[in-house]
């Protein structure tokens, strides 16, 4: 009985999957809305983008080079710096996005239907634009600096392909459950900003103390920021340890699929 079950739940996920496939060109449709109403609407439109992390930056390079001098192996602090700061500010954009993706939707979900997971599904990939923007100011600075990735950059889709997952992961439960629990609008901004404090997003993991390190295999985000610096930089601290909390990820992907299919059936009651 258990593996029928199981078995039906897997087709039913499937076949979903497939109807969010289906509605396709709504997610693009969704895609230039969001940028429309994001660039055009602005007087700085796309230079925001690159405003955002240059800002970021130029802030913890007079805190960090300045008042701490702090010690980055041969390595320009700002491209270390920026190398935690691209795939953090994705992060945070698709979270943060995602997450309100169904409240803030709520007027077309009243009228429509359509399979409400092409919300957080456009948010991320609407953030692919901001994080082009900053992978564009980081070469810039390579150019820069003289400091041009090497072979490890081959390994960067992966990384990317990790960022992405557990951005989405996070954004399809936090909109699943912020239509019930309106106050993880108010939470989770609060835990991200705690979170780049527990993040080596602008300061290398060499600097953490020794006894520390270690559990910083169990940030998700800190293997993906480690792994960025090593594709980009061809330095920095990743090793396998950083996939213990992988296994675990997957698993809160898939549950946060099922769980937001089962949601979705009763949005427009608390909306």
């Amino acid at each position: 009985m258990a593996n029928n079950h199981t078995s039906h739940t897997k087709l039913n996920l499937l076949a979903y999957l497939g109807k969010v496939y289906h509605y396709r060109k709504m997610v693009r449709t969704l895609v230039r809305r969001d940028l429309k109403k994001q660039y055009a609407q602005t007087f700085l439109g796309v230079l925001w983008s690159a405003i955002q992390p240059a800002i970021g930056l130029v802030v913890f390079t007079l805190f960090f080079v300045y008042i701490f001098k702090i010690d980055t192996n041969g390595i320009a602090y700002p491209l270390v710096a920026l190398t935690g700061i691209v795939p953090w500010f994705y992060f945070l954009n698709v979270v943060s996005s995602a997450g309100n993706s169904l409240t803030d939707n709520q007027d077309l979900i009243k009228r429509l239907y359509f399979p409400r997971l092409i919300f957080p599904l456009a948010k991320s990939i609407t953030a692919f634009v901001d994080l082009g923007i900053a992978f564009v100011l980081y070469t810039l600075l390579a150019v820069f600096y003289g400091q041009l990735p090497g072979k490890a950059i081959l390994l960067l889709p992966v990384f990317l392909g990790m960022l992405v997952l557990l951005a989405l992961t996070l954004g399809i439960w936090l909109a699943a459950l912020t239509i019930r629990f309106r106050d993880l609008q108010n939470v989770v901004p609060y835990l991200l900003n705690l979170g780049i404090w527990v993040t080596p997003v602008f300061y290398p993991v060499s600097v953490v103390p020794q006894p520390i390190q270690p559990y910083l295999h169990w940030n998700p985000m800190a293997g993906i920021i480690e792994g960025f610096r090593y594709s980009l930089l061809g330095t920095g601290n990743w090793d396998m340890a950083y996939l213990y909390p992988w296994p675990f990820v997957l698993i809160a992907f898939v549950g946060g699929l099922l769980y937001f299919r089962r949601t979705e059936t009763i949005v427009s009651d608390y909306l």
